[in-house]
């Protein structure tokens, strides 16, 4: 979230000196940023010094001021993009071993889910977002709560004596075998090397 903030500010910035620019001549903000534009050419540190820095950070040209509005847009949005997808690949590697470890896994690339389109029952859909991210009420997640540890986060649904997470729910626990069976019909009708699947994998395709 801070981040984020952080981009937006720099964003702003960029945007009201661009504004500024192609304001008229005799105004006061044109004047002034001009002003700011020489004392940085010779050396001075100054408000377009700061700008110029973040369009280093960005990957701007330096006289990004001086483009065609559409073309500095098309610029501007194409490299806050990029540099949102280096922190977000960045911040991921931090949470593999964390509570979105699953999460991580299933998640492969930036952008929309198909599932969030396709499925149109929001109570559905809000299941499947739950069990992806980790929000589900599963003892390996209530269980955190209570600081116990993972191996003693047993499922009482059922007498496997395992640990009630994500893999365990959908493809093991006794008490979901008529849903799952159900489910796993749907996926063999469209997909003939679904039973072939070592059931990590099967997981994956479920999610």
């Amino acid at each position: 979230m801070r981040s984020l903030v952080y981009s937006t500010s720099r964003t702003s910035i960029i945007r009201m000196t661009k504004t500024n620019y192609i304001m008229p001549q005799d105004s006061l903000l044109y004047k002034a940023l001009n002003v700011s534009i020489d004392l940085d050419h010779n050396g001075q540190n100054s408000w377009f010094s700061s700008v110029r820095h973040l369009c280093t950070i960005l990957n701007l040209p330096a006289d990004f001021v001086k483009l065609r509005k559409c073309k500095f847009t098309q610029l501007l949005n194409s490299s806050l993009r990029k540099s949102y997808l280096k922190l977000w690949e960045k911040n991921f590697k931090t949470v593999m071993e964390g509570k979105l470890r699953t999460y991580c896994k299933i998640k492969t690339s930036f952008g929309s889910e198909k599932y969030l389109h396709i499925i149109n029952n929001f109570t559905l859909r809000r299941a499947l977002a739950k069990l992806r991210i980790f929000t589900h009420r599963l003892k390996t997640e209530t269980g955190r709560y209570l600081k116990l540890e993972v191996s003693k986060r047993l499922c009482n649904k059922c007498d496997l004596n395992k640990i009630e997470d994500e893999i365990h729910f959908l493809l093991e626990c006794p008490s979901t075998s008529t849903d799952r069976q159900v489910l796993i019909d749907m996926i063999n009708n469209n997909c003939n090397n679904f039973q072939y699947l070592n059931l990590s994998d099967n997981f994956f395709y479920h999610t």
